[in-house]
């Protein structure tokens, strides 16, 4: 997966935080195991993801902060700064997307990719949530115990079920390749990268 060429990420200014990523993921240790590492449990807030049109529109609905990570009392830079297209203070009155996070559970064999949003002026809190099953696989030595079967299960808006399309209802990939108590890397089927970050207590 490591070998698939240059990716997208999330902003034009990272292909330094893009290096950094992928030699964690060289520097990984054959005895890390995420598929029985219980260390993968728990709220993992994404950081860095591929440039694709869903991250883009994901992109523009987080706050202007959400990607900062500046010391307290020091000034953002220009990136957050940035004046919004008025598509976005307009949808902003109706919905605004608080923050993305993934949490994963039950032994590591579920996730919830919640979508933390308010709606109506931002006065009425409702979440998003994409529900996942996952099954340890492998297709060869180097991937056991990192590389998973992925399948939604369920979608939901402010507790409500939804109907999951019958397109989302099949298998894709998905490898963790790098795992500490901080931050977690993961890759879908086409090798796209997603670097996440413990969430403190």
């Amino acid at each position: 997966l490591l070998g698939r060429g240059s990716v997208n990420v999330v902003d034009d200014g990272l292909e330094d935080d893009i290096a950094i990523m992928e030699e964690l993921e060289c520097l990984r240790p054959d005895s890390m195991k995420p598929a029985t590492d219980p260390k993968l449990n728990g709220q993992w807030n994404f950081v860095l993801s591929k440039d694709d049109l869903g991250t883009q529109l994901i992109k523009e609905l987080l706050p202007p902060d959400y990607y900062s990570f500046s010391n307290d009392g020091e000034e953002p830079d220009d990136k957050t700064t940035k004046s919004s297209p008025p598509w976005k203070a307009l949808l902003g009155n109706l919905y605004q997307l608080q923050g993305l996070y993934m949490k994963i559970y039950d032994a590591q064999s579920a996730v919830d990719i919640v979508l933390s949003s308010k709606i109506a002026f931002g006065k009425i809190p409702i979440d998003i949530v994409f529900s996942t099953s996952l099954l340890s696989t492998n297709y060869d030595e180097a991937t056991e115990g990192t590389l998973f079967l992925e399948k939604f299960e369920a979608i939901s808006v402010g507790g409500i079920s939804l109907p999951l399309p019958s397109s989302w209802q099949r298998f894709r990939y998905l490898e963790i390749t790098y795992l500490d108590d901080e931050i977690t890397i993961a890759r879908g089927s086409g090798g796209e990268p997603h670097v996440l970050v413990k969430a403190k207590d």
